[in-house]
């Protein structure tokens, strides 16, 4: 049985860390220039170790494992929600890659099932067309 495990790309989350560095910019800035009160500085600085933390959060979060027979999604830290879906129910499989996603090489693939609405969202992974094809692979030969 061949199983390969996929997380969140750190590239997925280019715009937080960019986020987070013209916040540290900003008050770096203002505190040289106007001496910033220190609530405002402490508010500033939390949401800049919101936006640099957020995505270590989410590659914890999330892992995504393909096998032979099927795609599980398992979330969480503390408490574990697995979700799977075995290949041969997979009805609908769709890759999602905006700009900076076709630029950076990241992206999102949903794998529905027939069933049910719900279906697992491979969320900001690395290459997703490779990883696409893979599971158009995997899907075709559960189904032949």
């Amino acid at each position: 049985m061949h199983t390969k495990t996929y997380k969140v790309s750190r590239k997925a989350f280019i715009g937080n860390y960019f986020i987070a560095m013209s916040i540290m910019f900003l008050l770096l800035l203002l505190d040289m220039s106007l001496g910033v009160p220190n609530i405002i500085f402490f508010l500033l600085m939390a949401l800049a170790l919101y936006f640099f933390l957020e995505p270590e959060y989410s590659m914890v979060l999330y892992r995504y494992t393909l096998d032979d027979e099927k795609v599980t999604e398992a979330r969480g830290v503390f408490a574990k929600r697995v979700q799977i879906i075995p290949w041969r129910v997979a009805s609908k499989i769709e890759m999602r890659q905006g700009i900076f996603g076709r630029i950076f090489g990241y992206g999102s693939i949903y794998i529905g099932q027939m069933a049910d609405a719900s279906g697992i969202v491979m969320k900001g992974i690395s290459n997703p067309a490779k990883v696409l094809q893979i599971i158009e692979e995997k899907i075709s030969d559960v189904k032949g």
